[in-house]
């Protein structure tokens, strides 16, 4: 049977289970919070182990900003990254090297002692160089125990430094890859032993893509913090955001602020960095269109809100990586003086007219703008501030016109100016001969066929000066340099003392004395210029105008007061007697002209006065350029030193042109026949026995017989040596130069320097009877409407059947400021015409400055690389009289103005306004910005960028700073076509930047070519580096580096430093079919002068040679003999000459150079950095384990300011405390964050 459930049972069943249920409840509880207890107290641990990392962490930041302030807050003190000294072998290249200099910080040195100072191997190295390293911004290299000695002017007190960093650049680095945690702890870098010590990442995978951007720092312990099982530690690095390319400027699209913009770059073409890794082929993928340059990118203050403006911000964010090193939306620059220290002066205010600076100012307008040599007693044609000055006041106004005005320098009251002239760059003077009749008492005259060109090599309009009572505005004076005299003999057969003859000589001219009559001077005796007034219209921008004796006047008895009009080359003359005619004869008797006859002190007959314009003679010529005078210009070498001398007050000469020389006149001979001749002891024969072959200057011609030109003396400018320049006798040496970079036809006094022998480069003269290389005109041209016109450029012939126009300087427009020290490269401060044309900005060594003496012995460098003051001849007059000394004008102008000054574009009067027409120079107040020593103290220079930089990266997109202006420069106005990268020379070009007119308009590169500069530029910094001043990077070395000499290619250009400026250097890398990187798309196939390209090509292959000529290597000029004047290695830019930077029309308008380069971005350039960004990094550790390690990182962005550490001295003033000479300005905090480490 069934037993029924017993009720009682079930119910103590349930209450055992239920109290078993909350037993496991209770003990579960307890274990729960047993384990929350346990965790709580390791969080606890665990959150004191990183405040106390983070502690360590400040600790560094506090220990990195102090090494900064101590190493990098004087002025002197400049930044490279660390690939610059090691570029080969650099595992960490992106460590920050702090370098000084021993140098005297005085910019009143002499020449001499320049000189002597940069090649003293004891202040500058193997390169060149005078930084000398301080130390390197990264943990483990304290300074406290290695820091030199600074004199109180800031430079180093012994050119030794004690610098003994225990860890260099290139140390060997273990566990390092790209997939490396930033939390690694087993990554080491070598000491100065090789013993290998604990290091930290402070940029890795979470900053940067590619092993090689991977920033590692020594781990230092802080000492006695090993307490209690832990140990604390610390690194720290400090970036240099100044090498890299500010990435938060935008693109200019305001229309009205377009012409600042083309002219002066306001931001970094980002989109031309690349967008892969960057080291391979030069046309790869760049960033392009994913960085927009007229996005809201002024609110993008760090580079992952730069992302967000991005048009596609994840691609970005991955380019960003690749690009760490290379972009900065932080960098800026305080306006002080790498070199000298102290803040830069602001040259826009000292050079407006609205200043006058005091009488001691170094900028008053009577100081000259470097120190003379020693021996240079009187500092002859240098120029002067007022010439500075004179440039920047005079401007073009808004109808493109410019008023002509007088040069001045050296002139005792006058201030001096630069001038605004046309320049004489042709006269010849055909002379004929011709009867007036031929009965007794009619005249011989000579005829005289003046032609001249007058040529506008500015981009405005020359205004034509007021004409005088004669209708003309300019004079044109020529004067032959030695004695030019002609006999003028009848044909009148017979017999004196019992000696036939054929000839009776009736008359003599002297082109010196007989030309212009006054009755002052009835004998004659007084050398005088023959003059020729010019009626000159306005000259448009680039023209040459052609003047000659009008219809009207044809055949008028000559008078300076005759006035040249502007019209073709048809042959017309003015007249001056020389014979008469003592008895009738016939239509038909003939008459010649020879020499004239005289009897030397031998009693013998000589033709020796007229030996300089006979057959193989030599001679030469003075012109001038000048204002229309009443009086004669009397001319007498001897007794007075002045009289060629533009500086004489007397002289109203916009130019003058000296000793333009001829070799080997070229004149008919023929047989001496017996010739009646009056003597100072009477008349007699001069027979064919005593006289040989005799010169007929006028063939013999009957009295009936019309003008025309029998002889011909011609001086003009060479220019390239094309067509009919080039076209000589060819016994008669020709001497091109590269006449635009190494000379100056504009020169207000061309002639032969204390440095010249036989030659005058960049001008010739030719003589000799008319045809072949003596024609009149000397240049080809052809009928219509501008048969009035030659061409300048390549040579006076016409081309492609019209005149060429070339447009090499410019005066600022009259609304524009000028905004970089590189548009001053064309003010005329080459008074001298042996002088460059473009001389600041550019640095080419100058061919008459050599280290040979006259007699080929060796000088020391004081004696020769910057100054030369011993003459090349023996017997100095003229300009050798005058110049004391011969300069590197370049060099010296470079050095005194690119680091003591700076341009505001602060303007004169009116309001201030917020933005300035430079957008990148920012200012915080007011109060004294029109005060040129105090402005800099309240401004900033937004995204400098360190010429230090090795990223060609960055460079790239420095360089691009003007790309995707929607603006045409030509017409100044909008465009819908984006410009591409461009480098102008003038701010308002006359033409744009194509080839159809080579001697006009700007240049433009492509973004290949911008790749290829860069390159060349990071080579050249290589090369050259560290710099410690803008014009020491801008400058050529005095050093050459002998480690750049590459066997494998045959004469590179970068095997000189000593020749050219770095980026004038980088520029002329050309492509050669020898080197092997110049294949398609390798790593010097986008040269940006390319030899290659038509115009550059023709010359060569026409003539087979650029300078090259037979006659280039006569002992006289090339030191085979006993008067060494040339160096041919600096007249062709190498050992052997190379198109382009060879050729004699390097530097015109589409040929890209340094000056251009620094025009476009010179006012954002620095030599030192100011902006940096310090990663920092705390770790606790465990002693007893290795893997109980806590680490975090910050990152802090410095700015140093233009305030000291101590206010006690002015910003504008030199340190005078201990303190502020030694730890400089005051850095502040810009910003802080923490890093996760996923993040580094």
């Amino acid at each position: 049977m069934l037993t029924p459930p017993n009720r009682c049972q079930n119910r103590d069943g349930f209450a055992l289970i239920l109290s078993l249920a909350l037993m496991g409840f209770v003990f579960l509880l307890l274990v729960t919070l047993t384990t929350l207890v346990s965790v709580e107290i390791q969080n606890a641990g665990h959150t004191n182990h990183k405040a106390r990392a983070e502690q360590n962490a400040i600790l560094a930041l506090h220990i990195a900003l102090g090494e900064l302030q101590r190493t990098t807050g004087p002025d002197q003190r400049i930044t490279a990254p660390a690939d610059l000294q090691f570029p080969n072998s650099a595992s960490n290249r992106h460590w920050t090297g702090v370098y000084g200099h021993a140098l005297t910080p005085e910019y009143a040195l002499s020449p001499e002692t320049i000189a002597n100072e940069w090649t003293d191997t004891s202040k500058v190295d193997s390169q060149g160089s005078a930084a000398k390293l301080l130390s390197w911004l990264v943990s483990g290299n304290p300074t406290t125990s290695s820091w030199p000695t600074f004199e109180a002017e800031g430079q180093l007190a012994s050119p030794a430094t004690d610098a003994t960093p225990q860890y260099l650049p290139d140390a060997a680095v273990s566990n390092l890859t790209v997939a490396t945690p930033a939390t690694s702890t087993e990554v080491t870098i070598a000491n100065s032993s090789g013993t290998a010590q604990p290091a930290r990442i402070l940029v890795g995978p979470g900053s940067a893509e590619y092993v090689k951007d991977f920033v590692i720092a020594p781990l230092v312990e802080i000492e006695g913090s090993d307490s209690f099982g832990q140990r604390d530690s610390y690194a720290w690095w400090v970036s240099d955001e100044n090498v890299k390319a500010r990435a938060n400027l935008e693109l200019e699209t305001d229309s009205a602020k377009l012409p600042f913009a083309f002219a002066n770059a306001t931001r970094s073409a980002i989109e031309l960095m690349a967008a892969d890794e960057g080291t391979g082929e030069l046309d790869a993928a760049t960033i392009d269109t994913l960085y927009d340059p007229t996005g809201d990118l002024l609110r993008a203050n760090d580079l992952d809100s730069l992302s967000l403006a991005s048009t596609t911000p994840s691609d970005f964010a991955a380019i960003q990586k690749r690009r760490f090193h290379d972009l900065s939306t932080v960098s800026t620059s305080v306006l002080s003086d790498s070199f000298a220290g102290g803040l830069k002066r602001d040259l826009s205010t000292l050079l407006d007219e609205s200043y006058s600076p005091p009488s001691n100012d170094l900028t008053a307008s009577t100081e000259r703008l470097w120190t003379q040599h020693t021996d240079d007693s009187t500092g002859y044609g240098i120029p002067t501030w007022g010439h500075l000055r004179s440039f920047n006041q005079t401007r073009v106004s808004s109808d493109g016109k410019v008023d002509a005005v007088l040069p001045v320098f050296d002139k005792v009251g006058f201030e001096d100016h630069v001038g605004v002239t046309p320049v004489l760059t042709y006269f010849s003077l055909g002379i004929g001969f011709s009867a007036e009749g031929f009965s007794a008492g009619s005249n011989i005259n000579v005829d005289l066929y003046p032609l001249i060109v007058l040529w506008n090599p500015y981009n405005f309009t020359i205004k034509a000066p007021p004409l005088n009572s004669n209708g003309a505005n300019f004079e044109v004076g020529f004067l032959p340099n030695k004695e030019v005299m002609m006999g003028v003999d009848i044909y009148d057969p017979g017999i004196l003392n019992g000696e036939n003859y054929d000839w009776r000589n009736i008359g003599t001219l002297d082109l010196r004395k007989n030309i212009e009559k006054d009755s002052s001077d009835p004998d004659e005796n007084d050398i005088e210029f023959m003059r020729f007034s010019l009626n000159c219209p306005d000259i448009p921008p680039g023209q040459s105008l052609v003047f000659r004796v009008s219809d009207a006047d044809i055949g008028d008895a000559y008078d300076s007061g005759i006035v040249l009009q502007n019209l073709d080359a048809f042959p017309s003359y003015v007249s001056v007697p020389v014979a008469q005619l003592d008895k009738d004869f016939s239509t038909t008797t003939l008459f010649r002209v020879g020499p004239r006859y005289s009897v030397n002190y031998l009693g013998n007959p000589s033709i020796n006065l007229s030996s300089d314009i006979a057959n193989g003679g030599n001679g030469g010529l003075f012109n001038y350029l000048g204002e229309p005078q009443d009086e004669r210009v009397i001319a007498n070498p001897e007794g007075d030193p002045l009289a060629f001398n533009p500086a004489n007050p007397a002289r109203r000469w916009y130019q003058t042109q000296q000793s333009i020389t001829w070799e080997n006149a070229d004149v008919s001979e023929t047989q001496e026949s017996p010739v009646r001749v009056n003597t100072n002891s009477g008349d007699r024969v001069f027979g064919s026995a005593r006289v040989d072959l005799i010169p007929e200057f006028k063939q013999p011609t009957s009295l009936s017989s019309d003008s025309s030109v029998s002889y011909v003396i011609t001086a003009h400018a060479l220019f390239s040596g094309a067509g009919s320049n080039a076209y000589l006798s060819s016994n008669q040496h020709m001497f091109p130069t590269r006449w635009i970079a190494q000379s100056n036809l504009r020169a207000t006094r061309t002639g032969r320097t204390i440095r010249d022998n036989n030659y005058l480069p960049m001008l010739v003269a030719t003589a000799g009877t008319e045809g072949g290389s003596n024609a009149w005109p000397k240049f080809s041209s052809e009928d219509g409407s501008y048969s009035n016109r030659v061409s300048a450029g390549s040579g006076h012939d016409w081309e492609m059947g019209e005149p060429v126009d070339s447009t090499l300087f410019e005066f600022l427009p009259e609304d524009q400021p000028l905004f970089s020290i590189g548009q001053l490269q064309h003010a005329n401060l080459s008074l001298i015409g042996a002088y460059p044309s473009y001389p600041i900005g550019n640095s080419l060594a100058d061919y008459h400055l050599h280290e040979k003496s006259t007699s080929g012995s060796i000088l020391q460098p004081e004696d020769y690389q910057l100054a030369r003051v011993d003459s090349v001849t023996t017997t100095n007059r003229l300009l050798k009289a005058d110049q004391e000394a011969y300069y590197d004008i370049s060099y010296l102008l470079n050095r005194n103005l690119w680091d003591a000054y700076f341009l505001s574009t602060i303007p004169a009067t009116g309001a201030i306004p917020t933005e300035l027409p430079n957008p990148r120079m920012a200012y915080a107040d007011s109060s004294d910005l029109r005060d040129p020593d105090k402005a800099a103290a309240e401004m900033k220079l937004i995204g400098g960028f360190n010429i230090n930089s090795t990223s060609e990266q960055a460079w790239r997109a420095v360089l691009g700073g003007d790309k995707g202006l929607a603006y045409n420069p030509v017409t100044g106005s909008d465009s819908s076509i984006a410009l591409p990268t461009t480098f102008p020379r003038f701010t308002q070009p006359t033409s744009d930047d194509g080839w159809t007119e080579p001697w006009q308009g700007y240049r433009s590169l492509s973004d290949e070519q911008v790749a290829q500069l860069a390159h060349n530029i990071v080579k050249e910094i290589k090369n050259r580096g560290p710099f410690i001043s803008l014009a020491d990077f801008i400058n050529r070395r005095l050093v050459d580096n002998p480690e750049t000499n590459d066997s494998d290619v045959e004469d590179t250009p970068y095997e000189y430093e000593d020749l050219r400026g770095t980026i004038q250097a980088a520029l002329d890398r050309t492509w050669s079919s020898t080197d092997t990187a110049s294949a398609p798309s390798g790593m010097n196939a986008f040269p940006a002068n390319n030899g290659e390209d038509s115009f550059w090509k023709e010359k060569l292959e026409q003539d087979g040679f650029l300078l090259g000529h037979p006659n280039n290597q006569t002992s006289s000029q090339f030191g085979q003999g006993s008067r060494y004047a040339y160096d041919l290695r600096r007249i062709q830019g190498g050992d052997v000459e190379r198109n382009p930077y060879s050729h004699p029309s390097a530097f015109s308008p589409k040929f890209v150079t340094q000056a251009d380069v620094l025009s476009s971005i010179g006012a954002s350039l620095t030599a030192r950095s100011d902006t940096f960004t310090i990663r920092a990094y705390g770790e606790v550790s465990s002693t007893f384990s290795s893997d109980k390690v806590v680490g975090v990182w910050c990152e802090a962005v410095v700015q140093r300011t233009p305030f000291y550490i101590e206010d006690t001295d002015n910003p504008e003033d030199a340190p005078s405390s201990a303190t502020n000479r030694e730890f400089g300005r005051q850095y502040k905090l810009i910003s802080f964050r923490w890093l996760k480490a996923e993040e580094v």
